[in-house]
């Protein structure tokens, strides 16, 4: 795979034709990986991924979350999408520490790569350090960066040399499909990515010589889904939420014929009684969530499995042997972690 890689010859196709001088392999430019957008590319990526992943699952300690009773393990060693991949470590084997078992995992990683013609860029590879103190309430606190102050070195495939990994702290915004998360929870990265979009269409509709029909068609069919998609997973309040509907009511509202100021009580009622079903993007956070939890659960897939872990833990946060979802919650919020 590695002479395959090196021997590949790279044109550039624009509306003009094919150009005649190629780039390729050499030892002075060198060229790593199987290739994105090449037909394939794909075949290849999740043959060697696959063979990458049973060797990390072999020869790695990674993540584990057991549930309170014992009856619910997950275990995790990585996440591969295309040319990029997350690595975990929460079990240290007998022979490690919790850095040094880090460190061998992202170092064979970074070696099976490189064996399959590809190349992890160190450089652009960052890592949270994770650690919990507990104060004189008892309540357990997050460490930051400073307080845990942690050097990851993975030594490069290609010339040997060391590497220093980029070590986040917990308020540190990670970006991934289309979320911006950090382990303390914050949502302000993630508001502002959802607010963009909002702003932007927003900003295209005004600008726009769309029909009123086809601007609430393209609420429907556009907006909606990118920030629903967002909403799965994120925790916005009421407050935050209507921030983002007082952007979108005036344009909807007029699109529908009424004032500016039109009751959002009717705009947010279904078309059966008589309103417009523009539906609150807070209402919509609770509806996905629904959905996402309904699914997972039914299907008892990894992420399901996740979700019966956190629910046991709440249960036994709550304190009480009734389910606490039968419990009043404005009795009981206080005992819940935000999540």
């Amino acid at each position: 795979m590695v002479q395959t890689t090196r021997q590949q010859e790279f044109f550039v196709k624009t509306n003009f034709g094919v150009s005649d001088e190629c780039y390729k392999y050499s030892p002075d430019n060198k060229i790593w990986g199987l290739g994105q957008g090449i037909s394939w590319a794909g075949a290849r990526w999740l043959l060697t991924s696959s063979i990458i992943d049973q060797i990390m699952k072999d020869n790695c300690n990674g993540l584990s979350f057991v549930s309170p009773d014992k009856t619910i393990t997950v275990q995790k060693t990585t996440d591969l999408f295309v040319d990029d991949m997350n690595l975990y470590c929460n079990m240290p084997s007998q022979h490690h520490s919790l850095i040094s078992q880090t460190t061998h995992n992202v170092q064979l990683h970074s070696d099976l790569a490189y064996t399959s013609g590809g190349c992890i860029a160190l450089d652009k590879c960052n890592f949270f350090h994770l650690d919990f103190h507990f104060d004189e309430e008892g309540t357990s606190h997050m460490l930051t960066k400073d307080q845990l102050p942690t050097q990851l070195l993975i030594q490069s495939a290609i010339d040997g040399v060391n590497v220093e990994i980029e070590q986040l702290d917990i308020t540190d915004k990670w970006r991934s499909l289309g979320y911006f998360i950090n382990p303390s929870g914050s949502q302000a990265e993630l508001f502002k990515c959802v607010k963009t979009y909002v702003t932007n269409w927003c900003s295209h509709i005004r600008s726009s010589k769309l029909f009123p029909n086809e601007i609430i068609l393209s609420y429907f069919t556009v907006l909606v889904p990118q920030v629903a998609y967002r909403l799965v997973a994120s925790s916005f309040t009421l407050a935050q939420c209507d921030e983002l509907m007082k952007l979108v009511y005036p344009i909807l509202l007029n699109a529908y014929g009424f004032h500016r100021h039109f009751s959002r009580t009717m705009a947010s009622a279904p078309f059966s009684y008589g309103g417009l079903n523009i539906t609150h993007f807070f209402d919509i956070q609770g509806q996905q969530k629904v959905k996402f939890i309904t699914m997972h659960l039914r299907r008892g897939d990894t992420t399901g499995k996740l979700l019966q872990i956190a629910l046991q833990n709440i249960q036994m946060s709550v304190g009480s042997e009734t389910p606490f979802y039968h419990l009043d919650y404005r009795s009981y919020e206080h005992l819940i972690p935000h999540s």
